[in-house]
């Protein structure tokens, strides 16, 4: 993978529409990787552009240099696919798929292209990358800062409006 093991999170909102974790909400299909049980940390744009203005609005001691992690909410591929399902009133069809071999090419991708953003499904949907903030202690936690006020974020109003 890339020593930028940062880059952890995604807009759920924006990866259902692209079909960039796997879920394809149109097809009704999943590509389930490892078995899709992993829970990650996920946001969406508008949550992202509200935590910004309270990351501004917080003094600066609190946040001044440090990186600030967002975890309004984690879930699998499962749990999202199961409210997809519930949702649309369809039941999805996963599909074959191999993540060592997913990861492998997007290995080859990235060595080819630096700027490629091919590794970026693995980094969110693998344990290993520690994409589920909270269970991998990363901190500071945005929503865990005193005075911060943000919207609620859940699979299902997620979901709803896409």
């Amino acid at each position: 993978m890339c020593s930028r093991r940062h880059i952890k999170s995604i807009w759920l909102e924006w990866a259902l529409d692209y079909m960039f974790i796997g879920i394809d909400a149109f097809e009704h299909t999943v590509q389930y990787w490892k078995g899709g049980k992993h829970a990650f940390s996920y946001t969406t744009l508008a949550y992202a552009a509200a935590a910004g203005l309270e990351i501004l609005r917080l003094p600066a001691a609190k946040t001044a240099n440090k990186r600030i992690y967002m975890s309004p909410q984690e879930a699998s591929q499962h749990q999202i696919v199961a409210e997809l399902e519930k949702q649309q009133g369809v039941e999805y069809t996963s599909l074959p798929f191999e993540a060592e071999s997913a990861l492998a090419e997007a290995r080859e991708i990235v060595a080819a292209d630096h700027m490629s953003f091919a590794t970026v499904p693995a980094t969110v949907l693998l344990p290993e990358y520690q994409a589920n903030f909270v269970t991998a202690g990363k901190l500071p936690l945005l929503e865990r800062l005193n005075g911060v006020k943000l919207p609620e974020l859940t699979v299902e109003n997620v979901v709803t409006r896409n």
